[in-house]
Formats: C-alpha cells, sequence, structure tokens
C-alpha cells in the first residue's frame, strides 16, 4: 500500500500481536505505525486506496471482528464484523471490493464459507456464491489479484 510493505500483528511464539510495522524500500527500513485496536494472529489482509483491511484471525478465539487502517490518519478503526469468526484465510482487493477467501470457523475444524465480500462503499458484507467446479474446503491459502 502507498508503495510499502506492512507487517500486521501475527505471532511471536508467546503472545498475538496488534503491533504493525511499515517498510518503505525507499528508505530501506521498518518503521513502526499504529497498533491495531486488538490482537489477532491467522488474519486475512487487503489494500484497497489507502486503506489497509485486517479480517478475522485467531487470539483467544477465531474472530469475527474486522478493522481498517487509514495511512493517511495513521490510525485504526472497527468495520463491521464478519458473519462468522475466521482464522486461517485470505483476502484480496478487487474491483473496489475486498474479499475474504475460506479460513476456518470458530471451531478450528470447520471450513468457513469460500467466498465472501466487503464494499466499502456500502458497508455490507455478502458471501457470494461458489462455483460448482471449485473446492470450498479451503484454509491456510493465498489469494492474489492483478489489476
Amino acid at each position: 500500500m502507498d508503495g510499502a510493505l506492512y507487517a500486521v500483528g501475527g505471532y511471536d511464539g508467546q503472545a498475538y500481536l496488534a503491533s504493525v510495522e511499515r517498510m518503505d524500500p525507499r528508505e530501506g527500513r521498518w518503521t513502526p505505525v499504529t497498533s491495531m485496536l486488538g490482537e489477532r494472529g491467522g488474519h486475512a489482509c487487503a489494500a484497497l486506496g489507502h486503506e489497509l483491511y485486517a479480517f478475522g484471525g485467531y487470539s483467544k478465539g477465531a474472530l469475527d471482528t474486522c478493522e481498517v487502517y487509514d495511512s493517511r490518519a495513521n490510525a485504526w478503526r472497527p468495520m463491521p464484523r464478519m458473519a462468522e469468526s475466521r482464522a486461517y484465510g485470505a483476502a484480496v482487493a478487487v474491483g473496489g471490493e475486498v474479499f475474504m477467501v475460506g479460513g476456518l470457523l470458530s471451531d478450528m475444524q470447520t471450513h468457513a464459507p469460500l467466498l465472501a465480500s466487503y464494499s466499502p462503499g456500502t458497508g455490507a458484507w455478502r458471501h457470494l456464491e461458489v462455483p460448482s467446479q471449485a473446492n470450498p474446503r479451503r484454509s491456510f491459502l493465498g489469494a492474489c489479484a492483478w489489476a
């Protein structure tokens, strides 16, 4: 986002983290930015415009909470919760929406619905139909998009 890389939350072997660091390749160093509102690891992140979205993840259990970072304000704010808690999925931004793909539900064994999208314009989540040839059971996956 904005030509920089962001390391967002995670797990350090002892605790889940809320910290966020930014690395601008032009500067060649990592610098801390404002921490997330809550600790999370195994979450999904995607950048859209000047905003970075963090979805779900795990802390003391799977999370349905989401938050968004505005790089211009250097501030995180909460956003609408997902319909279900999910961790270990992936996220990607395409066409002005952010898509949450796969993951595990709160029992950490049941796969989440494969695809949901969040529209910043409406502030609403929606589940999307999965193509019949798609495998709806995916977790610990990656997602990417080419714009």
